[in-house]
């Protein structure tokens, strides 16, 4: 099976393509690396950035609300952007459980006879949507530990269940099609200092998330941003301005030339989401708590058909080190 692997940017961390040895880079400290995805080529992901100033010149003198939007936004990216330096500077070491429910569905197309009003058959054509034929299911539960000292970070995983099966494998590989590795960085990689110099921001709502007030912020690429061409929402804690949740549709993982099942009403199109939610805090900063990897296809009618479903859950904490590197 090929496997697609996230790895989440974080300044100065040193990716070698194609390399699933990065855990023993050395970190670099003139350069932050993004989100990156390997299947058989490299993309990259991430996200943030906001020309304030160009894009005050475009707001009109006369909308109060929107230069108000636009002061919170920049409180907000000047917030955060010191959390994420705070998260880059900590050193770290802590274990914790790590929960994986992998599913994946098998469809089949179907087909359909289409009538004249006499009753005919005057055209066959394949249907838009898909008939789920079976389910695998497959769980996994690893000891999962990061640690992060001296410019290294090193991530590794003991397997101790495969479907509810005791195991014992130390320097575990995860057994599944999208891999994700250094979830704790995520929001480096989309607002820390360097990367708001390449995205463009908006604030597109409030919501309650795991019961605390949130403002939801999306990041786009600016045009001269020709790597990172994905685009993501961002909910940011509305008191502590702590990175809640972020999601990214990392359609850059699709080829274009990847087969499309088709039918005389057009293309099923096929999409991923990948969200992380942060929801374990330590020491005013969090630490990845969820996380949810689905592809799928919409069929003509805008229906959901999920082909694949990784759900992770983190828990069992324990820290051992969480405090900011003196030496950074």
């Amino acid at each position: 099976m090929r496997k697609i692997i996230f790895t989440i940017g974080i300044t100065a961390l040193y990716i070698t393509i194609f390399s699933q040895e990065i855990s023993q880079k050395p970190f670099f400290r003139n350069k932050e690396v993004p989100v990156q995805v390997f299947k058989d080529r490299t993309f990259i992901f991430s996200d943030s950035s906001v020309a304030l100033n160009c894009k005050n010149q475009n707001i009109p003198q006369n909308n109060p609300q929107k230069d108000s939007n636009q002061d919170i936004l920049k409180k907000i990216l000047s917030r955060t952007r010191n959390y994420c330096e705070k998260v880059k500077s900590v050193a770290l070491f802590y274990v914790c459980k790590e929960n994986i429910k992998s599913k994946i569905n098998y469809y089949t197309k179907g087909s359909r006879l289409k009538r004249d009003p006499y009753g005919e058959v005057s055209e066959f054509y394949e249907a838009t949507t898909l008939k789920l034929k079976r389910t695998k299911n497959v769980s996994f539960k690893y000891d999962y530990q990061l640690i992060k000292k001296e410019g290294k970070i090193e991530e590794k995983r003991i397997l101790l269940e495969k479907n509810r099966r005791k195991k014992h494998k130390e320097n575990a590989e995860l057994e599944i099609k999208y891999r994700g590795q250094y979830m704790f960085y995520g929001p480096v990689g989309f607002l820390s200092r360097y990367w708001q110099n390449y995205f463009d921001y908006e604030i597109v709502g409030k919501e309650l998330l795991d019961g605390k007030a949130a403002v939801v912020v999306k990041a786009s690429p600016k045009p001269s941003n020709k790597e990172n061409r994905n685009y993501a929402r961002i909910w940011i804690d509305e008191k502590e301005f702590s990175i809640l949740q972020i999601e990214w549709e990392p359609e850059s993982i699709i080829k274009p030339e990847e087969k499309k099942p088709k039918s005389k009403k057009g293309e099923l199109k096929k999409k991923n989401i990948w969200i992380v939610t942060y929801g374990v805090e330590e020491k005013g900063i969090r630490f990845p708590s969820k996380q949810l990897i689905q592809e799928f296809f919409l069929d003509g009618k805008g229906n959901k058909k999920i082909l694949e479903e990784y759900s992770f859950i983190y828990d069992d904490y324990k820290f051992f080190k969480v405090e900011v590197d003196i030496e950074h």
